[in-house]
């Protein structure tokens, strides 16, 4: 985002200025590393946020060009994938299942929790995956496979994750638990009401089943 500010601003346009990017997962750790427990003396770019934490500018992370380590490719590259299974597959074509895959070890309270409310369920189609592990990665989607099915569960990770951008493009109904962190794009996002784009449920998954079931019977 910064790169392409640049080569496409006017010639001059563009002041000398000092700043901090953080990548880190979680932007306030090197904040407190240098200045304290909860400090908030220092203003940074970072990716994500808890509500607070307002000397955190939001941006959009890094997978937003491409995400190699994860063997994800540009995000234009996704978008495209992502069109053509939208054509072939519409609402009315996608398996009416809630599905997720991810890595068990990230946020384990959330994560292994919803493994286990899906569970020896109809609506479910919740695995491990893991693209480095022989046993798991089996069982792994890309983010376009993924968008055949109707409900396409988030989960936040370390801090937040990086599925839900991909997730917004399916043509599908999200099912996003309640968030800590925060993401530059999550004001968008509503939870009811006429422009509702995703279905919000409880961190410890326990209106999943009924929300999942009663959204299921919708054609």
């Amino acid at each position: 985002m910064i790169h392409q500010s640049i080569i496409t601003a006017p010639p001059g346009s563009i002041p000398n200025i000092e700043f901090i990017l953080d990548l880190d997962d979680d932007p306030q750790r090197p904040i407190e590393f240098a200045h304290g427990k909860d400090s908030n003396k220092t203003t940074v770019w970072g990716l994500t946020r808890l509500a607070h934490q307002r000397h955190i500018w939001l941006l959009p992370d890094y997978a937003y060009w491409a995400w190699p380590s994860a063997r994800v490719p540009s995000h234009s590259q996704v978008r495209r994938n992502v069109r053509q299974v939208n054509l072939a597959y519409p609402w009315e074509k996608k398996y009416n299942k809630a599905v997720w895959r991810g890595d068990a070890s990230l946020n384990q309270g959330v994560r292994k929790q919803l493994i286990s409310t899906a569970k020896d369920t109809a609506w479910g189609d919740v695995k491990v995956c893991d693209i480095y592990d022989a046993q798991t990665k089996q069982h792994c989607m890309t983010q376009d496979q993924l968008c055949r099915y109707r409900f396409p569960i988030h989960t936040e990770g370390y801090t937040y994750s990086g599925r839900l951008k991909y997730l917004q493009l399916c043509n599908s109904a999200p099912v996003v638990h309640k968030l800590r962190y925060m993401e530059h794009h999550h004001g968008l996002m509503r939870s009811s009401g006429p422009d509702q784009n995703f279905i919000e449920v409880e961190k410890d998954w326990s209106d999943l089943d009924e929300k999942v079931g009663s959204f299921s019977c919708l054609s």
